[in-house]
């Protein structure tokens, strides 16, 4: 099994949206009562994490397994609380969570965040996401408060690298 890391290309419109629509990955971004992920939406994402990367020189990836589309994660920029970060995403196609993709695409985005001088990451999930924590703990960060996030409550992880 071979995972890859792709900057994001107007080609991989069709796997975004196939990705952001499936239900298993709502339930985490989009959870109700956002309105859930459409096909203008999740073509937004692309262009967003496109404009990322020419714009800061880091971004979101497009996450491949064998070839096959498996998610996005990576770096971004974010406001939390009225503050600026970088925030350290992943999410995972179902079919391949539970194999330590997370962590992999965690570790090689640690790794651009030092490369690019980033002294602060932090990461944000739902407290019911114990996976993502699990993840967040594995990469060596530590929980500094609770807080909202489009709304909802997240718990706020972060990590000098």
């Amino acid at each position: 099994m071979k995972l890859t890391f792709n900057r994001p290309e107007p080609e991989d419109r069709a796997d975004y949206e196939r990705f952001l629509t499936n239900p298993e990955i709502q339930r985490w971004l989009r959870p109700p009562p956002l309105p859930p992920f459409d096909a203008e939406t999740t073509w937004r994402v692309l262009r967003d994490d496109m404009a990322h990367w020419d714009e800061n020189g880091f971004g979101p990836w497009a996450l491949r397994v064998d070839g096959e589309y498996a998610g996005r994660g990576g770096l971004q920029w974010t406001v939390i609380d009225d503050e600026p970060n970088v925030e350290l995403a992943w999410s995972i196609h179902p079919d391949f969570q539970g194999q330590g993709l997370a962590t992999e695409v965690g570790r090689a985005a640690i790794e651009m965040a030092a490369d690019n001088g980033i002294p602060l990451l932090i990461a944000v999930t739902m407290p019911n996401n114990v996976a993502s924590q699990k993840v967040m703990q594995k990469l060596g960060m530590t929980f500094n408060r609770n807080t909202q996030k489009v709304g909802l409550p997240h718990v706020f992880y972060e990590l000098k690298p």
